[in-house]
């Protein structure tokens, strides 16, 4: 195959920012559960704060780039935009509040389960709606996912199903 991008041998650029990615969203969610536990914050005070961060830090990266000026002139000169880009928040916020409520009640590893079974459910939803080809390595990737995922859930209902060992009381 031929690769007429303008940007080549990428591969390994790529490599880095996807553990970079991993890293930094394990780290994540489990800060944010042991947030939830030691101050006792509720789902919406997390979001308001996150939220705020994330406004500040866009803000300064659109500062810093010169960008800010490109995107409130595209935004005035398309403002047919703008109802889109409010359901979009609309959505966000909603998804964020599930994901703020899942980490607290039931922590972060049934937050990452359920986030790898949503993006496993995309990539075949990519192959089946946009007849996107799957190469042999793909197949091995989703399949190691499923293998954990499996073992996982039958860990958990193997103990679960394990009767409670209680210490003898003392005679």
């Amino acid at each position: 195959e031929v690769n007429e991008a303008p940007v080549r041998d990428t591969e390994l650029l790529g490599v880095c920012f996807i553990s970079a990615y991993m890293v930094c969203d394990s780290f994540t969610s489990n800060y944010q559960s042991r947030v939830f536990k030691q101050y006792s914050v509720g789902s919406i005070t997390m979001m308001v704060y996150t939220n705020l961060f994330s406004t500040a830090f866009t803000a300064l990266g659109l500062c810093l780039t010169w960008e800010l000026a490109d995107v409130s002139r595209f935004v005035s000169e398309n403002p047919a935009i703008l109802p889109h880009i409010f359901l979009m928040a609309v959505c966000s916020a909603i998804g964020q509040l599930f994901i703020f409520h899942t980490i607290k009640t039931y922590g972060p590893l049934v937050f990452a389960t359920i986030q790898t079974v949503r993006q496993l459910l995309s990539i075949f939803n990519s192959f089946v709606q946009f007849g996107h080809e799957v190469v042999p390595m793909e197949l091995l990737g989703i399949g190691i996912v499923f293998l954990a995922l499996g073992a996982q859930i039958g860990l958990r209902y193997r103990a679960s199903r394990r009767p409670e060992v209680r210490p003898a009381a003392a005679a």
